[in-house]
């Protein structure tokens, strides 16, 4: 892992010659240190996976259209709607599939900040269902379907990013009940009005 503090991050060749050593300076959260025009700069314009301009940062940033794949549910304080596996109750984050074709999230990522919209990478091999449904958990262990981040009942945003880290998908939700439901309507608007239907349409 990276200092925050300042460190010495250096690239090498297979024969184990080094080809080139960056000395990173102190970086505050979410700022990089890129390279630009030849030079080496501090910026909040994060691109990681593109080329590092204002341009990149913008798509990154800036929730993309088209995408089959939703944020379609947040419960923030489930206590008693659905059980995981081990018989507990976590918070959870519902994405549905509006096509009708299997859509491979593979390397996607969720998040609870938009700032940050790449805090969990999604598994390997995960799969969402045509026309349907796939819960992940918001329990703060960080295996298989459970995330390494927690939802906050006092409101937040729950964020889907495609393998490039560009937003495809937000649900910025207020403070929420302990088994509300915050829930995406067909016409793509979200409502508490709704009763939890984790796995199911929203209807």
């Amino acid at each position: 892992s990276l200092n925050a503090a300042g460190d010495t991050l250096i690239l090498f060749n297979p024969a184990g010659g080094a080809v080139e050593a960056i000395n990173i300076p102190a970086l505050a959260q979410n700022a990089v240190y890129r390279r630009v025009d030849g030079g080496w700069e501090v910026s909040a314009q994060y691109t990681p996976g593109m080329e590092n301009t204002e341009e990149s940062y913008r798509a990154m940033t800036t929730a993309v259209t088209g995408s089959d794949v939703v944020v379609s549910e947040v419960m923030s304080g489930n206590t008693r709607t659905l059980a995981a596996e081990d018989g507990q109750y976590y918070d959870y984050i519902e994405l549905a599939n509006t096509s009708g074709a299997d859509v491979d999230i593979s390397g996607w990522y969720l998040s609870d900040d938009a700032a940050d919209s790449m805090a969990w990478r999604i598994p390997e091999g995960t799969v969402v269902p045509a026309n349907g449904y796939l819960l992940f958990y918001a329990s703060g262990q960080d295996t298989l379907l459970h995330t390494n981040f927690r939802l906050s009942a006092e409101g937040e945003a729950a964020v889907l990013t495609n393998d490039k880290g560009q937003i495809v998908s937000i649900a910025d939700y207020d403070i929420l009940d302990a088994d509300q439901a915050y829930s995406r309507r067909a016409d793509g608007s979200y409502t508490t009005e709704l009763a939890p239907s984790p796995g199911a349409a929203n209807e």
